[in-house]
């Protein structure tokens, strides 16, 4: 079999112009990385960026970047820290900073198909436009689904949800899917 990679990393950009009734413009850029020595231990990132213009008035700003350490307890149950930081103009965000820990379970985990679960405990810090810094106890779940197509396409997806404690109505939602070839 050949050796397994160390490193991972997915890239992507892009671009759309339209032009008509109305003129657009949107530029995004995401990667997406993991280091895995083929140790109990392993470090993934990714991060997207997404700016759009419609008429020459900004119509999408946001900027999230994730960083995760695993560490394997069995071959299928792990537990992580991360830390997650979201920019969004549009949903007025200033900033949102989560780091939380947990444990997580590979519901799949072949070469092909890997479908992992998690859940997590931490702390959110979140500052609004026109309000002062707020913090809060947060609890967290999340799914990831890597399918690997051919040796070289990979199709991703993956859902999270971030809940303040002090308001579990004060929610944050995440749906991702991406292909990289």
């Amino acid at each position: 079999p050949p050796e397994p990679k160390v490193w991972t990393v997915q890239m992507g950009a892009g671009l759309a112009l339209t032009s008509g009734n109305t003129d657009t413009s949107t530029v995004n850029a995401a990667y997406d990385l993991v280091y895995d020595p083929q140790t109990k231990n392993v470090v993934k990132s990714d991060a997207l960026l997404l700016r759009g213009k419609t008429e020459g008035v900004v119509s999408a700003n946001r900027f999230g970047f994730n960083i995760r350490d695993e560490y394997k307890l069995t071959p299928r149950m792990f537990v992580f820290g991360q830390n997650q930081f979201l920019k969004d103009e549009f949903k007025s965000i200033d900033y949102l900073v989560a780091p939380t820990a947990g444990l997580g379970y590979k519901l799949f985990d072949t070469m092909a198909t890997k479908l992992s679960v998690d859940g997590s405990a931490g702390v959110v810090w979140e500052k609004n436009p026109g309000f002062e810094a707020s913090s809060s106890g947060a609890v967290a779940v999340g799914e990831k689904l890597t399918q690997t197509v051919t040796a070289t396409t990979t199709i991703t997806q993956s859902v999270a949800g971030l809940w303040k404690t002090k308001n579990f109505d004060d929610a944050l939602y995440t749906f991702g899917v991406g292909v990289a070839a």
